[in-house]
C-alpha cells in the first residue's frame, strides 16, 4: 500500500481463546504509558489505550508504509487485575505489549476455596489447613460438551490441588467448565480422591448412582436432610479395583480411556461412611 488514506479502523470483539489470539496479534509491539491502563472495579471492566503498529498496512514482507494509531481495547466481567514486574507508581512508564492470552488459571482462587471448604467437611476437627500446591491448569478437550453446548462452554480445565490438614498432604483433582455467555459462573466437577480414573461426564454420571445410594440408605432422618439440602454425601476416597480390560487412552491429550476396571468409592453421609463397588465399561468415546 503506498497510501494509507483508505485506511479504516478496525474493530473486533474476541469471545474465546482463539479470537484473543487475534487481537493480540493485532497489538503486538503496541506502546502505551502504564497511566493508560485502567481497571474500574464498579464496572468490572479493564481498559487501556495505546498506540498500536498497523502490521495489516505494512505491506508484503514488511515493505511499509509504516505507521501507528491510537486504539482502544477493554475486558468486561473482571473480578481482579494485578500488575507483575512493572511500577504501579511510574504513570509515565511505556511499556511494549507483546501479547495477551487467556490464562488457565483464572479461577484459581475460587478454586481454593471451594476445595479448602470441602476439605473442611471432611474433616471439620482439623483447624490447621491451607493449600500446599496448586497445579497448574490444562485445558482439555471433551467431544462430549462441545457437541451438546458448542457455544456454552468455552474450555474445560483439568487441575489439581494438593492440601496439607494437619500434617498430611491430600491431592484432589477437578474440572472446571468454563461458561461463554457473560455473567454465568463456571461449573466446578470433582474428582473421586484417590485411584479413580473417571473423568467429569463419567463420573458425574457415576456419582449421581452412588450418592443416590446413600441417600436411599440412610436413615429417616438423615435422608430428610438431605432432600432438603441441609446435608449431603461427601466423597472420602477411591480405590481401583481389578482391571478387565487392558487400559489405553483413546485420544492424544489422555482425557478418554478405553476399557473395563473396577472402583471402590467410599462416600459420607451424616457421619456414616457406605463403600461401593463399581465397573466401568469405557469404548474410548465419552
Amino acid at each position: 500500500m503506498s497510501s494509507l488514506r483508505d485506511y479504516k479502523p478496525l474493530r473486533l470483539m474476541a469471545g474465546d481463546a482463539e479470537d484473543l489470539g487475534v487481537l493480540s496479534a493485532c497489538f503486538q509491539d503496541a506502546v502505551a504509558k502504564l497511566g493508560d491502563f485502567a481497571y474500574l472495579p464498579e464496572q468490572r471492566r479493564f481498559a487501556f489505550v495505546a498506540n498500536r503498529f498497523l502490521w495489516e498496512r505494512a505491506g508484503p514482507g514488511l515493505t511499509g508504509p509504516f505507521a501507528r494509531v491510537r486504539a482502544g481495547a477493554h475486558f468486561d466481567d473482571v473480578v481482579a487485575a494485578q500488575f507483575q514486574h512493572l511500577r504501579a507508581d511510574a504513570p509515565d512508564a511505556v511499556p511494549a505489549a507483546i501479547s495477551a492470552r487467556m490464562s488457565p488459571d483464572i479461577y484459581r482462587r475460587e478454586a481454593e476455596r471451594r476445595m479448602l471448604n470441602y476439605d473442611r467437611d471432611l474433616d471439620p476437627d482439623c483447624k490447621d489447613r491451607r493449600v500446599a500446591d496448586h497445579g497448574a491448569a490444562r485445558e482439555i478437550e471433551d467431544p462430549q460438551i462441545r457437541t451438546q453446548k458448542p457455544h456454552a462452554v468455552v474450555a474445560v480445565l483439568e487441575q489439581t490441588m494438593t492440601i496439607r490438614a494437619c500434617g498430611e498432604n491430600k491431592q484432589y483433582r477437578f474440572w472446571v467448565y468454563v461458561p461463554a455467555p457473560r455473567n454465568e459462573k463456571p461449573v466446578f466437577i470433582y474428582a473421586m480422591p484417590g485411584e479413580s480414573l473417571t473423568w467429569p461426564l463419567i463420573h458425574g454420571s457415576a456419582w449421581r448412582l452412588a450418592s443416590g445410594l446413600a441417600v436411599s440408605e440412610a436413615s429417616a432422618a438423615c435422608k430428610k436432610m438431605a432432600e432438603s439440602g441441609m446435608t449431603a454425601p461427601l466423597a472420602v476416597g477411591a480405590s481401583l479395583g481389578d482391571v478387565y480390560e487392558p487400559l489405553a487412552p483413546a485420544t492424544e491429550m489422555d482425557v478418554y480411556l478405553e476399557g473395563a476396571w473396577g472402583e471402590t468409592w467410599t462416600l459420607r453421609l451424616c457421619g456414616r461412611e457406605r463403600r461401593y463397588d463399581l465397573m466401568f465399561l469405557a469404548d474410548g468415546g465419552g
